[in-house]
Order: structure tokens, then sequence, then C-alpha cells
């Protein structure tokens, strides 16, 4: 099948946009879809939906004469304008009167679907301001019958009087009603295809009317109270992981997602290394990785049942924490936070906001992290584009990209903190360095702050830069050795780490080797290890008289 058929991607749903419809095809097998989805067709979104939905049942609705547009022409089918007619009648959806103005669409080009979509709609919308015959909408169908004996897609076009999009929407053999309509043609004859034509109006009708009723229950959910989240413990890991879907599909609960040639699996446990606070049989989230692109865990928000998708108020939050035991394997972590989905979505569209740092610490430690400091990222799921609201939180996921080989890790007291909460973090002891804000914990350690570049990491050179600045801060403070690790990128380019002083060599983590002599950026920093402020310190005397002078 060749390209130029293609679905573009202009809002359509993910699964709507790899899919494409090859109209000039002689052989039906050949391009019947792999899956189908049960939506009842793909309708774009538009601003005048909700008053086309306010004025159902009362509404007027001029029919035109349904479009059957042919490889060579353009025909027309009364026939079935007028089965559009009577339904809207008898179904109470609007007083529909036929109205016999043609629209000519010329010959069916070898176009994506989409585009055959939105030519149609310019031209009825051209006809609705021609005529203006008063009537509040106008309602036109066109069937795709490139080969006269099936049909390939059905669109459906609802117009206000001034020719905006109301309602209208397309359907093709990638959507369960469709397929199963069969939409072609027992033989040859003139009754066969009409037979056809009057399917493919029954079948639009009755996707007009799940489509219907899909925004009804649209309007439903948008009008339903979202719940607020107090701050405290939000998973604690003691009870049952739930897991389940809903009507759509979705995954609901704790699901695993993974990459190529990558592994996940989770459960809770009480076999595991303590942590000093915990009583005994305390259970935490065990999860077991071997990733070598991406994988990791998601908890989407559920009700008891594990059957609904639910969805949370966290305005009021400042962020999150939780408790991480780590193996010191290098691997670069991440949290995402899924915000908002699209109007009346069916899948997995969620906004992903994310916060990273790396697994550098043997043992229990502490992660926490400010939604201010969460960036918007791209995984390729249309989500919306509309900032990081809160208002709508769907759940949560935790990942990596590469655990160099496999891994235990383990997750406890997933946590939500208000601005109480974070009130330590906000009142420390803030000192303004030439790279960095230092945030004083302790007499012996501190958290840094500094921006970055190139792809969101530290590159060699500024490392090396914060090194030197670094030492100069453990000389002025009469210490022997100086430890950087717990990174964390954040957002608007910034990243964040811990700065550990020893007055001694340590004995529980490596010592970085410094050569007597060589250039400075050909070290290579170990970001696990404590560095030598002596060795070190002979190092930086070029940079800091290229900076500042002879100290």
């Amino acid at each position: 099948m060749k390209r130029e058929w293609g679905f573009c991607s202009h809002r359509m749903p993910a699964v709507l946009a790899s899919l494409f419809l090859a109209l000039g095809a002689t052989s039906v097998a050949a391009d019947e879809p792999q899956q189908t989805i049960p939506e009842p067709g793909y309708r774009p979104d538009s601003e005048y939906a909700a008053q086309f939905m306010d004025a159902l049942g009362s509404a007027s609705i001029d029919v035109l004469p349904t479009m059957v547009h042919r490889a060579g022409r353009t025909a027309h089918s009364f026939a079935s304008q007028q089965l559009i007619v009577d339904f809207l009648n008898d179904t109470g959806i609007a007083a529909a009167t036929s109205k016999p103005y043609r629209i000519d669409l010329g010959t069916l080009q070898r176009r994506s679907q989409w585009d055959l979509f939105q030519r149609g709609m310019a031209a009825t919308a051209a006809t609705v301001s021609k005529y203006e015959t008063g009537a509040r909408y106008t309602l036109v169908m066109e069937f795709l019958v490139p080969d006269e004996q099936e049909i390939f897609g059905i669109h459906v076009y609802i117009l206000d009087q001034q020719g905006r999009n109301a309602f209208s929407f397309l359907l093709n053999a990638h959507h369960q009603l469709f397929a199963k309509a069969n939409l072609a043609a027992s033989d040859t004859s003139e009754v066969a295809r009409e037979r056809m034509l009057a399917s493919a109006t029954r079948t639009g009708l009755v996707a007009l009317q799940a489509q219907i009723k899909r925004a009804e229950d649209c309007a439903r959910r948008a009008a339903v109270t979202i719940p607020k989240t107090p701050a405290g413990v939000l998973h604690h890991f003691d009870s049952a992981l739930l897991s389940g879907t809903d009507r759509h599909g979705n995954l609901l609960g704790y699901s695993t997602f993974n990459g190529p040639d990558s592994r996940v699996s989770f459960t809770t446990t009480d076999s595991h290394p303590t942590r000093a606070g915990t009583a005994s049989g305390n259970r935490v989230l065990q999860l077991d990785l071997n990733v070598t692109s991406w994988g990791g865990v998601i908890y989407r928000f559920t009700n008891e049942a594990a059957d609904q998708w639910t969805r949370y108020d966290w305005r009021e939050l400042d962020g999150f924490s939780f408790r991480f035991l780590g193996t010191n394997s290098g691997a670069k972590m991440f949290v995402h936070i899924f915000d908002n989905r699209n109007t009346c979505s069916q899948t997995d569209d969620a906004e992903r906001y994310g916060y990273e740092f790396w697994d550098d610490v043997t043992g229990w430690r502490l992660i926490k992290a400010r939604f201010a400091d969460l960036a918007r990222q791209q995984v390729g799921n249309n989500a919306p584009n509309d900032g990081f609201g809160l208002d709508q939180v769907h759940g949560w996921g935790i990942g990596t990209l590469n655990t160099n080989g496999p891994v235990t890790l383990y997750i406890d007291q997933f946590r939500l903190l208000d601005a109480a909460n974070d009130a330590a973090s906000q009142s420390a002891d803030l000192i303004t360095h030439r790279l960095f804000t230092e945030i004083r914990l302790s007499d012996t350690m501190s958290k840094i702050e500094t921006s970055t570049r190139r792809d969101g990491s530290l590159a060699v050179e500024r490392i090396i830069a914060l090194s030197c600045e670094c030492t100069r801060l453990a000389v002025d403070r009469g210490f022997a050795y100086y430890r950087m690790d717990q990174r964390e990128l954040l957002s608007n380019e910034r990243a964040r780490f811990r700065l550990t002083f020893y007055k001694t060599r340590p004995t529980d983590v490596s010592v970085q080797e410094i050569p007597d002599s060589f250039e400075a950026e050909e070290l290579a920093i170990d970001m696990s290890a404590a560095i030598p402020v002596e060795g070190f310190h002979k190092l930086c005397e070029p940079y800091w008289s290229d900076r500042t002078g002879s100290r």
C-alpha cells in the first residue's frame, strides 16, 4: 500500500494516526486492518459541538442528497437522503427536511481520508453559505466508493448556518462498527449497489447516535466534581495492588510498560532491607527491572472495582516524595505525573510531566520533588499541551532508561506534599556561589542547584568547573574530601545534587584517583566517588587563575 493514502495526525487519536486507507486498491483483503477500535468513528474537536448537543430535539436540520464519491465522478443518492430524514424525525434528534441542493466533489483523488474529509466539509460549508435555507443545521453524508463495489469510508458532515463544523465525523474499516457492516455489493447489479448504499446510510446513522451518546456521557463526566487529594501518604503498599481495565481497554491500577529487550515486574514484599523508623513486617513496592531501552511501573487512578479511570485535583499540593532503595547501578530514573487528558478521550493520552534522578546511592534515600520542578515529557500519545494544571491528575509512574543489567529496587511511602510539608527546604540556608546555589542541610552536607545545557545533562567541562568550585568550598571550610551524588534533573534547564564533606578519608565509598599531572579536561569524574581536595586543588589552579586571578 502507498503512504499517500495515510492519515496525518491533526489532533487525531494516536491509533488513527498510524492507520491508512488505500482507496485505489482492487483487492479488499489486502487492505483490511490488522485490528479495529470500538470508537464510533473519529470526530475532530469543535467549539460548536456543545451548541449542537444543546439543540438536540428542537433544532431544524436540512438534509442534502448523499454524495457517492466515485473514482470517475460524484453521484448522489436521494434514497439515502430520505433514510436520513426519516431517521432524524423518528428518533427525535431534530426536525429534518430534505433539500435538493447537490454538492459535486468531482473525481475521487488519491489523497488521505483526512484530506478528503476536510475538502468535503469545505464544499458543504460553501453550499450552506450559498443557499441559506434557514434551517439551524445542514447534514450531508459522503460515501467513498473508488471501485463501485465497496465503500471504503463514510463522512457525516453537520454544519451550522455559518458553515462551521458542528458535529462532523468520519468512519472507515479501522472502526468496529464500519468493519462489521461489510459494506460491499453482493454482485455488480444496480440493486446490489443500492442495498450497499442503504446499509452504509444506516451504519452512518448508528454511528451518529453513538457519537451523540458519547458526547452526552462526556458532558456528564465533565459535570462531576473532581475530588481534592489531601497531603499525606498516597500509597503505603501494605494493601493488595489493584489492577483492571475500563470499558475502553485502558489498563487501570498497577501495570508495567517496557521497550524492546526490556523486562519489568513488580510485587509487594515485607522481605527487603530494613529502613530506620519502620515496623517489622512493613511492606514496600518491589520493582524487578532489566531494562536496555525503557521500562517501569504505572499506577492509573481507579475505583475499588478497578474498572473506571478516576482523576483528582492536586492544585493545593506542592509536590511529592517517596523512599527509594537503590543499588548504585548508575541507572537514570524518572517519575511521571499523568495530568489531564483530551476532552472525552477513551485512550491513555494523559499529559506527562517528569522528574529525573539517578540510582547513584546504595540503600534507602528520600526522593523529593516539587511540581514546579517537573518538565513536560513528549511520549507520542497525542496528549494535550496546555500546561501542568494539576486539576485533573490521572496517575503516576516510575521507570528507567537503562539498568545496566538486572536490578531490584524498592519504593515505600509515596507521599503528597503541600507548602507546609515543603517549608523546610524553602526556608533552608541558601548561599549563592558563582556557578550554583547552595542549600545548607548540615555542617557536612548541602544541596547544590545549578544550570545545565546540552540536552539537559551536565557537560564534562561543566562538571569539572563545578568540581573546582566545590573543591574551593571544601578548602574554605577545612574538609579533606567531598562527594557529589543524588543527581536530579529539574525543569527550566536546572540540575541538583547532594554535596557531602569529609574531614578524613571516607571508608564507605570509593575515592577518586588523582594523577600527579595531566590536562584537567582529560579527568573522568566518578560521580559516585569521594574526591580528595588536595589532589584536585592543584588541578583547579589553572581554572581559577583563568577566571579570577591567582588565589
